[in-house]
């Protein structure tokens, strides 16, 4: 089983010694003060905090006033390979030395940042190192261990300034600024520790059920539905990452066994990117199974007698990124469709769409923005209904690596929707689904990527309230559920954890994700069964 360390908290002012010329601690013996985090390359470990791939940042939690100053670091890094950088915001352009950043997925104020390259001469591998910026004046000075490196003019407000890992590993044991500072409109509103328990049933293989494994073959990114009979379940899934092509498979005892690949039309074969399946029931009365597919117009093939024959892909008229893995009914009959599409110059890289069908899934109305945030991307939300029906919540992937997960709500069937709001560190994580279990708590699996978690880059559970998660609170505990087996950079996110989740009538749960299953093998697609009640009683034995 695994717990969490003690509070990651980067709080909103820092610490202070003195009211004149005061010193404000961002990270002191590896303990976060006053940071600002961005990636998903982070260890929080004693004495430092470790940073790993070019998309992460440690950013201060406040800029520096125009006066004069001295910035305090002590850093490390592993190896010769290892190139870290200091970097300032958009606002110090010009700076002598420093060369724009212009990395996809940061959010629009990171975008043209700037950074610092340390020479290897400043740095022995494994040996701690003071790093120093002194301003007089308009005179600035780098110094590392004691000896001026670099010197440049420069007067102005520093408005975000820190490191940046880049091409290897950063160390940051500690950092801190004596002069005037200035606040930051840039913040998290939710912690990024994770102060609930996390129980480990990844190694349980009498849980885990493989739906489909093929050597050599990469399988990925699955998706379920349970029928009205609560046994035939159907599984779509792509032959490759996202894509090409979207593959069938049906069990008939609740996901326990899978048949062989079954036979779709010919056109299936080009689906692009992560097939959906659903099950909506038009006003008609007509049952249809519809699979949703594509990255860019969005297509879909409809079964109208229980799976056994399909139409070939069509355009519906909508467009997105990732099709939603969630159609919901309304309460007036009707469907609605949520899912993430790009964004114009206006609107950001990543948008929150919408779309309603009132037949059933034939016919879709035209697709609107509905979620959108300045400097964070929310991304492939995942939707549920609260246990009295009156709101729809959305939760979202937040691709920029800036904020905890994101989170909407509904209180009128979606015709309007809440702001952006940061969920708590531990629901963030990827394409989440969502389901309630018997007694009417909330299950969210997803694959994690919580900063400071333990159980980062692997398939998990989260398990709490309805009312936990839309008022950002922990919830009771967490379930790493599955361990990726394979190795990856930290920028590829840990391929695994898109998945169906289905609950049976016994409260057993269905999760049916893609990951590296053993050591050494492609992406496979696999399932994990648990119920809350033996989950229940696990957490109480941790708490004894």
């Amino acid at each position: 089983m695994y717990m969490n360390s003690p509070s990651l908290v980067g709080l909103t002012f820092g610490v202070t010694d003195g009211e004149t010329n005061a010193r404000t601690v961002f990270v002191e013996n590896g303990v976060p003060k006053n940071i600002r985090e961005i990636g998903l390359g982070w260890e929080f470990e004693t004495g430092y905090i470790e940073m790993y791939g070019k998309k992460s940042l440690l950013y201060a939690g406040c800029g520096i006033g125009r006066n004069d100053f001295h910035l305090r670091a002590r850093l490390s890094v592993c190896s010769e390979n290892d190139k870290p950088n200091f970097v300032v915001g958009t606002d110090n352009i010009g700076i002598s030395g420093f060369q724009r950043l212009s990395y996809v997925f940061w959010p629009r104020e990171v975008l043209g940042h700037q950074q610092m390259a340390f020479s290897s001469d400043w740095v022995t591998p494994g040996v701690p190192f003071n790093f120093e910026i002194v301003r007089k004046g308009t005179r600035v000075v780098i110094i590392v261990d004691g000896k001026a490196v670099k010197h440049f003019l420069f007067g102005g407000e520093l408005t975000r300034f820190g490191f940046c890992s880049y091409e290897g590993t950063l160390r940051v044991h500690d950092f801190s600024v004596r002069g005037e500072t200035i606040p930051l409109d840039w913040n998290r509103s939710q912690p990024i520790d994770i102060a609930v328990p996390t129980i480990d049933v990844s190694g349980e293989e009498d849980r885990q059920v493989v739906v489909d494994k093929q050597p050599g073959q990469y399988l990925g990114h699955p998706d379920t539905v349970l029928m009205p009979d609560n046994r035939t379940m159907f599984c779509t899934y792509p032959l490759g990452h996202g894509g090409p092509a979207c593959l069938l498979k049906k069990s008939t005892d609740g996901g326990l066994t899978w048949s062989e690949r079954l036979p779709v039309p010919d056109n299936w074969k080009t689906a692009k990117n992560c097939p959906c399946i659903h099950r909506l029931v038009g006003p008609d009365g007509v049952e249809r199974l519809i699979v949703l597919e594509g990255n860019g117009d969005m297509r879909q093939s409809i079964s109208e007698d229980n799976g056994e024959t399909w139409t070939p892909f069509e355009p519906n008229g909508l467009h997105c990124i990732v099709v939603p893995n969630r159609v919901l009914p309304l309460s007036d009959g009707r469907h609605i469709a949520i899912y993430v599409d790009h964004g114009t110059r206006s609107h950001g890289d990543h948008v929150i769409m919408q779309s309603i069908t009132a037949d059933g899934g034939l016919t879709w109305e035209k697709q609107r923005l509905i979620a959108k945030h300045e400097d964070a991307l929310p991304d492939e939300p995942g939707v549920i209904r609260s246990p009295d029906g009156t709101q729809i919540a959305a939760v979202m992937r937040e691709q920029s690596r800036a904020y905890n997960a994101m989170i909407i709500t509904s209180n009128d069937e979606g015709q309007t929707w809440s702001e952006c709001g940061e969920a708590a560190a531990g629901v963030t994580g990827d394409r989440h689904n969502l389901a309630h279990a018997p007694d009417g708590r909330l299950v969210i699996v997803f694959r994690d990527t919580a900063l400071a978690s333990r159980t980062k880059f692997n398939f998990v559970a989260w398990v709490g309230t309805y009312d936990d998660l839309v008022n950002g609170r922990e919830g009771e505990y967490r379930v790493l559920l599955l361990q990726h087996q394979g190795n990856f950079p930290p920028e590829e996110y840990g391929d695994c954890g898109y998945a169906g989740l289905e609950v049976l009538p016994d409260g057993t749960f269905v999760a049916t994700t893609y990951l590296i299953h053993k050591p050494g093998e492609e992406h496979s697609v696999v399932s994990v069964r648990f119920n809350l009640a033996e989950l229940d009683s696990r957490v109480a034995e941790l708490k004894q």
